[in-house]
This record gives structure tokens, C-alpha cells and sequence, in this order.
């Protein structure tokens, strides 16, 4: 099943293609106050791999938490994608998808995804399943509460390390490696695939980002 995956929860913007396998997959870099490098990045892409859009058979797009704008910048992406092209839409977390890459870690696992530079929402993980709801926290309440922890503890996701250099260092707190803590277009397309699988299609018209917290103003808009 050829299928596009989306994942802007962040600054960084990821579009992969899966079909039985990884097909490629490109980052861009969404700056404020630009043009949206996502769709144009999209189009090369997919010119790039001799993909047609009539080929597409499934969209997938990661549902956040994570950056207001971006969220909307691609679900309204993948909405118009699937609505044109008459195809099924369904959405992927990112917090469990990002918690997937960390199933070979056997102590308790914090997933975050940074909004803005001190403030990330979490997501702990005990014997792999959620010991919580999802937290909006900033730096100093994120050490507070890995200093609860007295067993080890792994961050994963898009802001760790930087996260991680400012709270200080924490004998009992490991960062996954940067290839873990990206976000993969290929990843929400394969998740995608299994979930459309599983409970077929999401609804087109309700789909919606999961907003955790209020969202900053966008130094990207100009209030009037």
C-alpha cells in the first residue's frame, strides 16, 4: 500500500513514502516569517522518486502534540492531499510513535516533543505503557521530575538533547541518539499503514491535531 507520511509536530518538517519497505523521505526547515518549505519540498520529492500523486494509495500524518502552526500547516496538508485524490486520511500520535523507537529500553522512558525552547510536552513510560497524562512542562519542572526517578530514565524526542544541556547534568538520565529523536515521515506512513489496517480510515472533516496546551503566538504572523 503506497503511502505518504507527514509528520510537522515541530519545526522541522519530515514526508516519507512506504510501500512493503522505506521508499525515501526528506527534512526541511520551516522558518518564520518564510514561505512553507513543505509542499514545495513535497512536490521535489516525490518528482525525485518518479511518484505520482494518482499513485498514492493511503495518507498518513502525525497528530502531535507539538507546534500549534505546524500541526495545521500538515493535517491541512494531508486533509487537501486526501480530499483531491479521493483517498483514506488517517492520523498517528507522535508521542507513542516517538515512545516505539525506545521498546529496547527496559527502564522508564520520558518522550517529549519541545514547542518552544524551554517548554516540551511529556510523556512518561513505565514497563512500556503510560504512567500519566501528557504534561506540558518547562525546563524546571521537567528536572523536578526526573529527580523523582531513581532508577534510569531515556529521553526521546525532537528538543531532548537541548533540553537535556539545560536542565544540567542527571547521573540517572540517558539521551537516545539524535536518529532517534528526529521525526520520520517514513515512521508515520508505516504506523499509518498498520492503523488504517486496524480500525480503517480516520474522518476527514473531524480530524484534529492534539493540542496539549494553548498555543504561542506564531512569530510568523503579524497581529493586527
Amino acid at each position: 500500500m503506497l503511502t505518504l507520511g507527514v509528520d510537522t509536530a515541530t519545526s522541522w518538517g519530515s514526508v516519507g513514502l512506504f510501500h512493503d519497505g522505506p521508499l525515501g523521505e526528506i527534512a526541511c526547515k520551516r522558518v518564520a516569517r518564510k514561505n512553507d518549505p513543505l509542499v514545495p519540498s513535497l512536490q521535489q520529492f516525490l518528482k525525485v522518486l518518479h511518484v505520482e500523486k494518482t499513485s498514492l494509495e493511503l495518507i498518513a500524518v502525525a497528530l502531535g502534540p507539538g507546534s500549534f502552526t505546524s500541526l495545521r500547516v500538515g493535517v491541512s496538508l494531508a486533509k487537501g492531499l486526501a480530499m483531491a485524490l479521493n483517498l483514506p486520511l488517517v492520523g498517528v500520535p507522535s508521542l507513542p510513535m516517538l515512545k516505539q523507537r525506545a521498546d529496547h529500553w527496559q527502564d522508564s522512558v520520558c518522550v517529549l516533543i519541545t514547542d518552544r525552547p524551554t517548554q516540551a510536552y511529556v510523556s512518561f513510560y513505565e514497563q512500556g505503557q503510560p504512567s500519566g497524562e501528557i504534561d506540558v512542562l518547562d525546563v524546571n519542572a521537567l528536572q523536578q521530575k526526573l529527580e523523582t526517578f531513581t532508577t534510569p530514565v531515556l529521553l526521546v524526542g525532537p528538543g531532548a538533547n537541548a533540553l537535556c544541556e539545560a536542565m544540567g547534568p542527571m547521573d540517572h538520565v540517558n539521551v537516545a541518539s539524535e536518529a532517534m529523536c528526529q521525526p520520520s515521515g517514513i515512521e508515520v506512513a508505516r504506523l499509518g499503514i498498520e492503523k488504517f489496517k486496524a480500525t480503517g480510515a480516520d474522518d476527514l472533516a473531524a480530524l484534529e491535531p492534539l493540542y496539549s496546551a494553548a498555543p504561542a503566538i506564531d512569530p510568523g504572523v503579524t497581529k493586527r
